[in-house]
């Protein structure tokens, strides 16, 4: 487990202290320098391919991943389109597909130049006392596929916030936290801690009792928040300063949650949170976010832009859960757009294709033919697909957890590279998302094997969704100017989130070295203009 801001790294970390409270920015700069240069190696390493280099790359991104290791870029280009989103669960409607790319591999002299981030609290915050009797929540079928996951359900949202740092501490910030506090109490399992089921030795659940809580780190940040908050070149690096780390483990008991919110005194605010993947998919932990930004929103006297949503559903029993499935689980597996109408129009479609399907094969297929893989290599695309309404009969889509499964593409590099290669992937693709709407459970029997088999493939996948309306998130603040996935970095995955700047819109993010970041970006404009 990482070691948290300002406070001394652990085991094979000692060798490099992190002094964010200490001031001694020299020896602050010296030690940035130091891990620029053991990175740049391993990190280039630890990304090619995806993200799944060598042992000792991803070895040392694990490590180093929250510190000064990884400069960055960041390009956008938005495109006007349209059509429907069945796999997300968005509606039809005129859509805007941007694309957001990160690199985490251009070493910039941005370390030599590091802003100044002093801690300026670190509490715990709880349910109100006696609001919530203890109570354990027992993991599904899609929890215990999660509860090795790396890194947590991370989301970092950025808000204009032109008051002093007095103002911030005086008026603000109790507000966050007793809003935080109620909303804790009807997400109470985020307060909770992770654990076996007394006497068993492979049950885990989500177990609170009076006392537990959420760490809540407050920082304060002198750098640039317009850099920092969308202007193209930024480097990716600086962003981890502003992410929070979970706790490590309690008594046998591992913290599920963890919430950063950052200062920049006169110029905006960032707020962060960290979720154990285990504990619930991004739809659950964006609803819990969006209640404490409604409250908080409220507490201030403000009208959020989108009302609070309901209530968390917790009921376990409408679940498919087979016993032997999940023991499997538990021993086997661990896991270490010119438009989109153009695009369409352009490729000889004898299917119904959606929004989501052009997303993710455009993309796909860009990347594949910029590696240039063996024409006969065996390339695999994961995409999660949530089946709450696809269960018989459905579930709320209040329900608290995990309740998404992971659906796999394959298909040669060969053929996604050729020239039909796009209407290919986004074929594949599209008869994946039918089949999920008739049958979201497809092959559960099988899912340990072979969620075990792709991994091992190193796939090119996706987090996140339009449907979670990231940019609806408001404390009273109004809308965020940028919503970041930062574990894209960790996993060569891409992030997908509705677009910043329309109503139905598509954004997608990718973490990629910084060549691979040039010849994506020619890539991708290339399809746009033929």
């Amino acid at each position: 487990m990482a070691s948290q801001a300002g406070e001394r790294p652990k085991g094979d970390q000692t060798h490099l202290e992190w002094k964010r409270k200490s001031g001694d920015r020299m020896a602050e700069e010296e030690e940035a320098l130091d891990v620029e240069r053991e990175a740049k190696t391993c990190v280039e390493a630890a990304l090619e391919g995806g993200g799944a280099g060598c042992q000792e790359g991803r070895a040392f991104l694990r490590r180093w991943c929250w510190r000064e290791v990884a400069g960055g870029a960041r390009l956008r280009r938005d495109v006007t389109g349209e059509g429907d989103n069945c796999g997300s669960g968005a509606g039809e409607g005129n859509m805007r597909l941007g694309f957001t790319i990160q690199n985490c591999n251009s070493f910039s002299k941005m370390s030599a130049q590091a802003a100044k981030v002093t801690v300026l609290e670190r509490s715990e915050v709880a349910p109100p006392p006696g609001s919530v009797p203890e109570s354990s929540l027992p993991f599904t079928i899609f929890d215990i596929v999660l509860l090795y996951a790396e890194p947590p359900v991370q989301r970092l949202f950025f808000y204009p916030f032109p008051h002093s740092l007095g103002h911030f501490l005086d008026s603000l910030l109790p507000t966050l936290k007793s809003a935080l506090s109620l909303t804790l109490r009807d997400f109470y399992p985020l307060s909770g801690k992770i654990r076996l089921h007394p006497g068993s030795h492979d049950k885990y659940e989500l177990h609170y009792v009076e006392g537990d809580s959420v760490t809540f780190t407050v920082v304060e940040h002198d750098g640039d928040f317009d850099d920092l908050s969308g202007r193209p070149g930024c480097e990716y690096a600086r962003l981890l300063h502003l992410i929070p780390q979970l706790a490590d483990l309690d008594d046998g008991r591992r913290p599920v949650t963890a919430v950063q919110v950052t200062l920049f005194p006169n110029r905006g605010v960032a707020v962060a949170v960290s979720v154990h993947h285990s504990a619930c998919d991004g739809s659950s932990s964006t609803r819990f976010i969006s209640s404490w930004a409604s409250r908080t929103a409220a507490g201030s006297g403000k009208a959020a832009l989108a009302p609070a949503p309901a209530l968390p559903f917790f009921d376990r029993t409408m679940i498919p859960n087979p016993s032997d499935l999940y023991s499997r689980f538990c021993s086997n597996f661990a896991v270490d757009a010119k438009s989109t109408e153009s695009i369409m129009m352009n490729s000889n479609f004898s299917f119904h294709c959606s929004t989501t399907a052009v997303t993710y094969a455009y993309a796909w297929v860009c990347l594949v033919r910029l590696r240039g893989y063996p024409e006969e290599k065996h390339l695999y695309l994961a995409f999660p697909g949530d089946c709450r309404h696809r269960l018989q009969p459905p579930l709320p889509a209040e329900y608290f957890g995990n309740c998404i499964a992971c659906y796999f593409v394959e298909a040669k590099a060969g053929d996604l590279a050729g020239e039909d290669g796009f209407t290919m992937a986004a074929r594949l693709v599209g008869e994946t998302i039918e089949r999920l709407k008739h049958d979201p459970l497809e092959g559960m029997d099988n899912w340990p094997e072979k969620y075990r088999e792709m991994w091992m493939q190193q796939p090119f996948s996706v987090a996140g969704s339009p449907s979670f309306k990231v940019y609806d998130v408001d404390f009273g603040w109004g809308r965020p100017v940028k919503v970041d996935v930062p574990s894209i970095a960790w996993l060569g995955a891409m992030s997908v989130s509705e677009s910043r700047y329309a109503d139905g819109g598509v954004e997608i993010g990718l973490a990629l070295p910084k060549q691979e970041l040039d010849e994506f970006e020619a890539q991708f404009s290339l399809g746009l203009t033929l």
